[in-house]
């Protein structure tokens, strides 16, 4: 019985023992938590419109009044990356026009004639214009298009209507994205 009393004394005293080399370690142990800031590169891109003016210099665009069907205008959309980084670009045309009564409509594409630039943009069947190479820090994109005509055959409906020619542009990174414009993901969901 009195080997039975010292074991457990000493099974007591060994638990003390190590509660206290426990105790020890846990005051020797220390937490810290870093707080590592990453910041991500942003993109940005404007869209710069220009015309060819009569002396054949290049002009901003102005907007034009009092055109009649058949004519011929320079309007020449550019993008230019103002971000860190390259980018790949895509734009939208979209040609719509307010009637005299007040009534808005989108044109239909034989009513407006827009020259686009077919060597660097590739029109996709969603609908948007893809920029062939991606876009370098403070580069400006060659030329979407440089004319529109409106049709000669437009009809009685757009006497006195304002046209407007809207060119939206989208751009994502283009480091470790795809081959293209075309490939790459991340662009905005309409």
């Amino acid at each position: 019985m009195r080997m039975k009393k010292q074991a457990r004394v000493g099974i007591v005293a060994a638990m003390m023992l190590l509660l206290t080399a426990w105790g020890s370690l846990a005051y020797y142990v220390a937490n810290e938590t870093a707080h590592n800031v990453i910041s991500t590169g942003g993109l940005d891109v404007e869209l710069v419109e220009s015309a060819i003016n009569e002396n054949g210099r290049i002009i901003p665009f102005q907007n034009l009044n009092n055109l009649l069907p058949g004519e011929t205008v320079s309007k020449i959309p550019q993008v230019r990356n103002l971000g860190k980084y390259s980018a790949y670009i895509r734009a939208k045309v979209r040609s719509a026009a307010t009637l005299a009564d007040g009534t808005k409509v989108d044109v239909p594409a034989n009513l407006v004639g827009v020259n686009y630039d077919q060597a660097n943009w590739k029109h996709d069947e969603d609908g948007y214009f893809y920029y062939n190479e991606a876009l370098k820090e403070a580069e400006l994109s060659k030329e979407l298009f440089d004319t529109v005509t409106i049709a000669p055959e437009l009809g009685n409906i757009y006497k006195d209507a304002t046209f407007a020619i809207t060119v939206s542009v989208e751009a994502v990174q283009a480091a470790n994205n795809g081959t293209s414009a075309i490939t790459a993901t991340g662009w905005p969901e309409e």
